[in-house]
């Protein structure tokens, strides 16, 4: 899983460079695509985790085991797409403000730790099954408030074309 999602990033880098011409553009590309592209491991991810969410389910061992490796590669993939996110506002200058990062900041600190906790845990108890279900909404709650301002359209600068929005959602 994790070789064909660092094939679809690299993917992601030659579509970039083909469609955009400078720079600022390409990273911005690079960061929008990859983003999209982590959505839909995630939401996956969740599709799979909600199946197999009972301990009591027969499968659960199979469906935890999935789970543990789509959660890692949906891990680095969001990583990879961090590095593109922060090299296109380190590009563009694009001023951050920093009270509105907070929300972000703590869904890539759940992000990261979530895979390496999950490892290590007992999976029975009630304690990860909360913590799970917390990873799982909170991380949703911050795609959402993301992409909501793209699709209304309030959000300035963000580029892409309504066809190009329409078509890499479509496929979620």
């Amino acid at each position: 899983m994790l070789f064909v999602g660092i094939l679809i990033e690299g993917f992601v880098v030659v579509l970039a460079n083909l469609r955009y011409d400078n720079t600022v553009e390409v990273l911005q590309a690079m960061a929008r695509f990859s983003g999209r592209f982590s959505l839909f491991i995630f939401l996956f991810t969740f599709m799979i985790a909600s199946f197999y969410m009972n301990p009591k389910h027969e499968t659960f061992s199979k469906g935890i085991e999935l789970e543990k490796r789509l959660v890692g590669t949906f891990a680095i993939m969001h990583l990879i797409h961090f590095g593109f996110l922060a090299s296109f506002i380190y590009v563009s200058g694009t001023e951050l403000i920093i009270h509105r990062l907070m929300g972000g900041i703590l869904a890539y600190l759940l992000i990261v730790s979530y895979p390496l906790y999950m490892r290590r845990a007992d999976v029975q108890t009630r304690q990860f099954n909360i913590l799970r279900r917390v990873y799982y909404y909170y991380v949703l709650f911050v795609f959402f408030m993301t992409y909501l301002p793209r699709i209304m359209g309030t959000l300035p600068n963000v580029g892409g074309s309504s066809a190009e929005l329409f078509l890499t959602s479509a496929w979620y």
